[in-house]
C-alpha cells in the first residue's frame, strides 16, 4: 500500500518486500521473486529470468509504474553478492526514485 505521508519510501519498502520475498513464503504462494536463488548463476546472461520475473512480479502486485528499468549484476568475489537496481516513475504521483539492493552469502 502506498502511503500518503511518504510515498517514495512505502513504494521502495513494498518493492524491496517482493525482490527479497521467495515465492511460497507468504500466504500467496506466486507472491515473491526471490532473488537470493539467482546468487549462483554464472554470469549476467543467466540473470535474463530474473530481470522477468522481477518485470512479470512487478506486473502483478505493484501495476502502477509509468517508468521502470531493471539493471543486475553478479560479482564473483567473495562473498559473493547480486545487485539489483531499480529506476522508476509513476506519472500520475509525479514521483521518480530508484531503489538498490545486494543479496549475498
Amino acid at each position: 500500500l502506498i502511503s500518503e505521508s511518504s510515498p517514495e519510501e512505502a513504494i521502495k519498502f513494498n518493492l524491496k518486500n517482493l525482490l527479497l520475498t521467495i515465492p511460497g513464503e507468504r500466504i500467496d504462494p506466486n507472491f515473491g521473486v526471490g532473488s537470493i536463488r539467482y546468487l549462483f548463476l554464472n554470469n549476467n546472461e543467466d540473470l535474463k529470468p530474473l530481470k522477468f520475473n522481477i518485470r512479470e512480479q512487478i506486473k502483478r502486485y505493484m501495476n502502477f509504474f509509468s517508468l521502470l528499468e531493471i539493471e543486475t549484476a553478479v560479482s564473483t568475489a567473495e562473498p559473493r553478492s547480486l545487485k539489483v537496481k531499480l529506476r522508476f516513475e509513476i506519472d500520475s504521483m509525479k514521483l521518480s526514485d530508484e531503489l538498490e539492493i545486494e543479496v549475498s552469502v
